[in-house]
Parts: structure tokens; sequence; C-alpha cells
């Protein structure tokens, strides 16, 4: 600057920004956080406002009904012999057995 003359304008918010920067940033966040709590609030209840307004039935998804089939005991057989392993290590051996409904 010359002598007398008077700072522009940028020169002068340049100067503000750079002694205040700590404020600026604070107020900007806080700013932020209630912007955002507004939206939330805003939000929530228009939320419950359409819930309010439909019936409990039309908000729930219509899901199809699902059956297991029933499963059949299995004929009478007879099972081979064969060897199984323990929780321990240890391999037995299975005799043959007979399993199954006796069929009518």
């Amino acid at each position: 600057m010359d002598d007398g003359d008077t700072p522009s304008a940028t020169e002068t918010v340049k100067s503000l920004v750079k002694r205040n920067k700590a404020k600026i940033l604070l107020g900007g966040a806080l700013l932020t956080g209630v912007i955002s709590v507004a939206i939330r609030f805003v939000e929530a209840q228009e939320a419950t406002k359409a819930a309010a307004d439909c019936d409990a039935s039309e908000r729930l998804p219509k899901l199809p009904v699902f059956e297991a089939p029933k499963r059949k005991s299995p004929v009478r057989h007879t099972v081979a012999p064969s060897k199984r392993t323990l929780p321990d290590g240890r391999i037995v051996e299975v005799r043959r057995y007979e399993r199954g409904v006796p069929t009518v």
C-alpha cells in the first residue's frame, strides 16, 4: 500500500479471514451440524406422517408362503458295514444294520 491509500476489498477480506480462520471454521462446522440435524428431523416427521397415512398391511411386503415338502420315511433296508472316525480320532467299525419303516 502506498501512503494514505485505503486497502482494497479483497485485501480486507483476506486479512479478516487470516485473523479469524479458527472462528470461521468453527462457525461453518456448527452450521453444518445444525442443518443436518434439521434435515433428519424433517425426514423423520415425513416418514412418521407417511406411516400414519397408510395401513399396516400396505407397509409390509407380500411374501410367498413356503412349505417344506413332507419327508417320507425310508423303506426298510439294510445298511452296509463301514468304518467311522470318532471326534477323538479313533476309527471304529460299524456293523451291518437295518433301518427304515417296514412296508405294510
